[in-house]
């Protein structure tokens, strides 16, 4: 009954005038619906209050006249990095050994937290040192904070974060390189 009734609508020559202001609408309307969660949290969240430490550049060079020696002042850097990023292609996560950073070198963060092999990763000792460890994003429900993977469609998020989080996350993003 409903077609019918709409059928000598749909046909008049004023709604086909309108036709594209009405589907525009109707798409305005359907992508209001499915704007992602992460967006609408970040709007609807309150940033937390963070005193952020500004991390130095990344070394020119490292200490030490070999690269072994050089590797293994990295090495004793990357100590707390790897007490719990265990699973990495790369010792400095670049291809080339002729690059040889440290975890912090780039990212930033605190090197000298250590984790505990025995501390359950729901604990609270482990929540603890990840906190202190990491730099913390000021939307933290937005990005899914403690997990890893960045949002989907995370560019306008990533715009309302602290610079030194965006480096925390991507170091050779040019807002912060």
């Amino acid at each position: 009954m409903t077609a019918a009734l709409l059928s000598p609508v749909l046909a008049s020559a004023s709604f086909r005038r309108f036709r594209p202001l009405v589907l525009l609408a109707l798409l305005l309307a359907a992508l209001a619906v499915v704007v992602p969660a992460a967006l609408r949290a970040a709007e609807l969240e309150k940033a937390q209050d963070i005193k952020y430490t500004r991390a130095p550049s990344a070394p020119r060079g490292q200490p030490g006249d070999t690269a072994e020696a050089q590797w293994a002042y990295v090495d004793g850097k990357n100590n707390g990095c790897v007490s719990c990023h265990t699973a990495s292609d790369h010792k400095s996560m670049h291809a080339s050994p002729a690059v040889i950073l440290a975890c912090t070198d780039c990212h930033g963060g605190n090197e000298k937290i250590v984790a505990d092999k025995g501390w359950a990763k729901n604990g609270v000792d482990y929540a603890g040192a990840l906190r202190e460890a990491h730099v913390l994003p000021k939307f933290p429900v937005a990005w899914e904070w403690p997990r890893s993977a960045n949002p989907k469609r995370s560019y306008a998020l990533i715009a309302r974060e602290a610079p030194e989080f965006v480096r925390f996350i991507n170091p050779s993003d040019y807002r912060v390189a």
